[in-house]
């Protein structure tokens, strides 16, 4: 199932939006679906198939060209239309997941041109290889480092040995609490980022720092989160809130804990 950025903001303020009427807003939304739906960024569809999946009748005819009149679509030369800047804004505000997703290919990037060096100069003796190593981690502290604020030597030599994947929930954190930044270097919260993951995968971890602890900030009944060691300590309590919550608004939360 294939899903789209919708920034809210522009939908409420933007002065091309604000100028449709209701009927064109309902197909606009409906070709955004399309959009997103096709492989290319590009659907060749009618209108009549638009305003039916809109639910909406004949006396809506024309929106296309009004899209069109208004710049908010391109055409290509076959015929086929798209949002314009779809595929650009789609590549904007990138979320916690795919953050990490392209952290970890770059990583995979760096790591395959270090095998592949390796492979091709034939080396077989073990001093190299540890040299070779010792590059590789050197190049993961120093992307580590440059997003953020803590420098000293101490902490880098934690960071070097330590889980790469730890910095990374940290940076997440920095969203929700700034103060976040001056604790890479500390024992505890490292020590429960390294908990959290190990009970709860990393993955887990960083889906519920990014979509669920922004959205419970400040709610009543809900415990108070803004660091790793609030995190593993009220997980249970976490929980059990939004269970809770789910069941009083009858929905059901996105995060499988």
């Amino acid at each position: 199932m294939k899903w789209f950025k919708f920034f809210g903001q522009d939908w409420l303020t933007d002065t091309k939006i604000l100028s449709l009427s209701i009927e064109d807003k309902m197909c606009y939304l409906t070709i955004l679906c399309l959009v997103s739906a096709s492989e290319s960024g590009y659907i060749n569809s009618s209108e009549e198939v638009i305003l039916h999946l809109s639910k909406l009748d004949s006396k809506t005819s024309g929106v296309l060209q009004r899209l069109n009149d208004n710049k908010m679509l391109e055409y290509d030369n076959a015929g086929c239309f798209t949002i314009k800047n779809f595929i650009k804004r789609q590549g904007e505000s990138l979320t916690g997941y795919e953050r990490v997703k392209k952290y970890r290919e770059k990583q995979k990037s760096i790591n395959n041109k270090t095998k592949k060096k390796t492979k091709d100069n034939k080396k077989d003796n073990i001093v190299d290889v540890i040299n070779d190593n010792a590059k590789s981690n050197q190049i993961k502290s120093e992307q580590i480092i440059e997003n953020t604020d803590t420098t000293s030597k101490e902490v880098i030599k934690i960071i070097e040995s330590d889980s790469k994947e730890i910095p990374l929930i940290f940076k997440e954190f920095e969203s929700i609490n700034p103060s976040v930044k001056r604790m890479y270097g500390n024992k505890t919260q490292r020590q429960a980022c390294s908990d959290l993951i190990k009970t709860y995968t990393f993955e887990k971890t960083i889906q519920v720092i990014s979509e669920i602890l922004p959205q419970i900030k400040g709610q009543p009944f809900f415990p108070e989160i803004g660091t790793p060691y609030e995190l593993f300590n009220k997980w249970s309590k976490l929980e059990s809130a939004i269970i809770r919550y789910g069941k009083e608004k009858n929905i059901k939360s996105k995060v499988a804990f």
